[in-house]
């Protein structure tokens, strides 16, 4: 995980609060905003109806939470980021951060929404279980977790093009999904879970290839997560 974080700071440090820091950094302007304007609009859309609270992991400068709070002004905002400048801005701008991983986040709030966006694919299997337990666990009932993965079609088709033996945008090796694998994790791992959206992001501009999938579970209205 350090060396994660260091990736990180090294990336906005470069690049700074800008689309292309978190997400793909050697694509244009015009794809990022495409590809962010596409993750806002499934966000938006699948919110429950007046969130009390919104928790957004790997929130980094808050590149999502910042156009939510503008349609959302009563609506607490607070993020999970690795970066220090990144949580700063957060701070700063948005809300309450918790500064370090997920691994270690605690909390005894409850959320009517949480926000997981390219977070996972950094885990290893018990660390991606402990944190869906984690986070199910802080979701108010009816709440709704909304994640966004890499999807295995698009970055398993961008290492063979340049002949790399994994793709890792930043540090380390990542792991991305297939629908049924990712389906399958958050059912496992989420017993009193519905999910109710799956959606896949292509590549901007194009029909193809799929470049994220997008899930959205619903807790029901009691908990029984059972470990």
């Amino acid at each position: 995980m350090n060396q994660i974080k260091d990736q990180w700071d090294s990336r906005q440090k470069e690049l700074g609060n800008t689309n292309r820091a978190v997400l793909f950094k050697n694509f244009p302007a015009s794809f990022n905003q495409k590809l962010h304007q596409e993750h806002l609009e499934f966000i938006s859309k699948n919110l429950p109806d007046n969130p009390a609270s919104i928790l957004d992991v790997g929130c980094g400068y808050g590149r999502l939470s910042l156009p939510l709070k503008e349609n959302l002004p009563d609506t607490e905002f607070n993020g999970v980021e690795l970066c220090d400048e990144f949580a700063h801005s957060y701070i700063a701008n948005v809300g309450a951060c918790y500064t370090g991983s997920l691994v270690d986040f605690k909390t005894d709030k409850q959320y009517d929404a949480i926000l997981l966006v390219t977070v996972l694919m950094y885990l290893s299997p018990a660390e991606r279980k402990d944190a869906l337990k984690k986070l199910w666990d802080c979701l108010a009932p009816r709440g709704k977790l909304i994640l966004i993965e890499p999807y295995y079609n698009f970055l398993t088709a961008w290492r063979r093009r340049l002949q790399l033996s994994y793709f890792s945008p930043t540090g380390g090796e990542v792991k991305y999904f297939r629908r049924s694998e990712f389906e399958n994790i958050l059912r496992e791992n989420l017993l009193d879970s519905n999910l109710i959206v799956t959606k896949f992001f292509n590549m901007p501009y194009t029909f193809f290839p799929r470049l994220h999938i997008g899930l959205v579970l619903e807790k029901s209205s009691h908990n029984i997560h059972k470990d």
